[in-house]
């Protein structure tokens, strides 16, 4: 499948090929398949097995233990959110990105839904009514935060960090405006690629992928 980002990428389009053409609010996204698909190659048996077509060997599935783990799983996630968020976002205005984190490392997700509906309870009551989409995220050493995305039906309101700190109770937050992001759905599901593990302090040798990146002058690390 080929993206199509500029107007001489049409060119490339046959008249033959499979074109699939997607609208998420303020943004449109055209792709195609030069050639036709030749169909399936494995047939799944159960759930445990399945047999390659063409020369008849039964397999077993390599289950994965977390979807972590699974980096296209992941991706495809990050693609349903950027698609979810610019359907739902039409005045980046009305928005406000926060990120949500305990001081604790918190390990339990169930606590963490909680933690964010009471949350939500007390914003509304202080900011008036909002929906939300939420990315609720892991950092390397397994503790649970929270990004929420804010979305009202007017402009969004001055929000200080403290203030949603207070709300919060729970560690750090920030609170960012993306008044003038164009493709926000890809803008903030950037945010969600990459782990800090800067505030990590267990053994990172055993972590796979791990980078190095220099953010504001100084070197940090990432999964």
């Amino acid at each position: 499948m080929v993206r199509i980002s500029k107007k001489t990428d049409f060119e490339g389009i046959k008249k033959d090929s499979i074109v699939r053409y997607k609208k998420t609010g303020n943004v449109s996204e055209i792709l195609y398949m030069s050639t036709k698909s030749r169909g399936a190659q494995i047939k799944k048996l159960n759930k445990e097995e399945y047999i390659v077509l063409k020369s008849g060997l039964v397999l077993n599935f390599n289950h994965i233990e977390n979807r972590s783990d699974d980096l296209k799983s992941v991706a495809r996630s990050l693609a349903q959110g950027r698609d979810m968020i610019n359907t739902n976002v039409s005045d980046t205005k009305n928005c406000r990105w926060l990120t949500l984190t305990y001081a604790e490392n918190m390990t339990d997700p169930k606590r963490l839904m909680r933690d964010f509906n009471v949350f939500v309870r007390d914003a509304r009551k202080k900011y008036g009514k909002f929906e939300y989409i939420t990315a609720a995220e892991p950092q390397g050493r397994g503790a649970w935060h929270m990004h929420a995305l804010l979305i009202f039906d007017h402009k969004a309101p001055f929000m200080k960090n403290e203030d949603i700190s207070d709300l919060w109770a729970q560690g750090f937050v920030t609170v960012k405006k993306i008044d003038d992001v164009d493709n926000v759905g890809a803008y903030l599901t950037a945010y969600l690629g990459d782990y800090a593990l800067e505030d990590y302090d267990g053994n990172i040798n055993g972590i796979k992928g791990i980078k190095t990146a220099v953010v504001k002058g100084k070197e940090k690390k990432f999964v």
